[in-house]
């Protein structure tokens, strides 16, 4: 496990979402997964989407474990939603000029209509989708669902992201910089969550 960490900067968000601590010695996958009640199969599948989302469709035929991976959409969605967000909106304050008064309304009301999109689709999925798994036509009933909201989530983080980036009169700015690079490394860990989502949430539940 120790390597997999190592070589691989998105296994480090992975063990935080399955409540794997670091501490492991040179225990292996396999070992650290049954310690934590973690699925191996599907903690690989999850690597190897995240190492290669382009090779997305390429995925082998793994039996996911449903219950394994709710648990790490669960907790991805409460990193976003209490971890993440707000950080981001704390940084987004720092960083904005203050006589800039007019534009920096508009900068933050857009940023929360970003943020208020994310919490109705994981909420959504926390409350709705989750607890009915159990009923049939599940997946055709939220794919196009969570399609339509992945889209709307990525295009306003987008937008926000060229707001800044076209329009915001900041002079050379190590701050805005780095919140900039900031906001890129957070539009990437979205895709990545949607692509658990649409790549093998939804084919293991059909």
């Amino acid at each position: 496990m120790s390597r997999l960490v190592s070589e691989n900067r998105n296994a480090l968000l992975t063990l935080i979402r399955f409540d794997i601590a670091l501490g492991f010695g040179d225990r292996t996958i396999e070992e650290i997964c049954f310690d934590n009640q973690v699925d191996t199969d599907t903690f690989l599948a999850i690597i190897r989407l995240l190492s290669d989302p382009d090779c997305k469709h390429c995925q082998p035929e793994t039996k996911i474990s449903v219950p394994t991976l709710i648990r790490y959409l669960r907790n991805s969605h409460a990193y976003f939603l209490n971890e993440r967000m707000p950080a981001m909106r704390e940084k987004l304050l720092k960083v904005l000029d203050k006589r800039e008064v007019g534009l920096n309304q508009a900068v933050t009301n857009y940023f929360d209509k970003f943020v208020a999109a994310i919490r109705k689709h994981m909420l959504y999925e926390n409350n709705e989708v989750f607890p009915q798994l159990n009923n049939v036509n599940v997946t055709e009933k939220y794919a196009h669902v969570f399609s339509k909201q992945h889209s709307q989530i990525e295009l306003y983080l987008t937008e926000f992201k060229n707001i800044l980036i076209k329009y915001y009169p900041v002079q050379s700015s190590f701050s805005m910089h780095r919140f900039l690079f900031d906001i890129c490394n957070c539009e990437q860990e979205l895709i990545f969550h949607n692509a658990v989502e649409d790549e093998l949430f939804l084919p293991a539940i059909a």
